[in-house]
């Protein structure tokens, strides 16, 4: 699995009115308080990779709706591509943050399509975010021209 991408923490108390809401942890760590009843709750970790290495992945399983009270995900959505030809693997990605299925779907066609996309860019750790960068000309000189050099180093491995 990859290394952890974000955190939530959930409350355990069933008389709490926040129990099963997802908080996001700004840094990570091992414990939760549950900012409305104060009371000790779960941390639950967003990963995911692929499930044999040196594969291209076809098919991405996204689990979701995570459960406090089992500590399992409820639910899987699976998109897979079908035009693939030869050995098959699968990325699997597991998220707290997810409740819906239309979401978890639309999570993971976006997956498919980066390592669709990137297959041959990317390495057994990494997935490229299809993110936009902002250049702001009204940065310190230093912070623009940093912020330009790591814009150049994505046009170019992109390209």
């Amino acid at each position: 699995m990859r290394p952890t991408l974000r955190q939530a923490g959930f409350c355990k108390n069933q008389g709490c009115e926040d129990v099963g809401n997802p908080v996001l942890l700004p840094h990570l760590t091992s414990e939760f308080i549950c900012p409305s009843c104060t009371q000790k709750g779960v941390v639950q970790v967003e990963s995911g990779g692929p499930r044999i290495r040196s594969l291209p992945c076809n098919e991405v399983q996204v689990e979701f709706g995570f459960d406090v009270a089992t500590g399992f995900y409820r639910h899987v959505a699976v998109v897979r591509d079908e035009s693939f030809y030869g050995k098959r693997n699968v990325y699997s990605y597991q998220t707290p943050f997810l409740q819906t299925e239309k979401r978890a779907l639309e999570r993971a066609e976006v997956i498919l399509g980066n390592l669709s996309h990137y297959r041959e860019l990317l390495t057994d750790e990494e997935i490229h975010q299809t993110t936009e960068f902002a250049l702001s000309l009204d940065d310190d000189m230093d912070v623009f021209r940093a912020d330009l050099c790591r814009l150049a180093k994505q046009w170019v491995s992109v390209r």
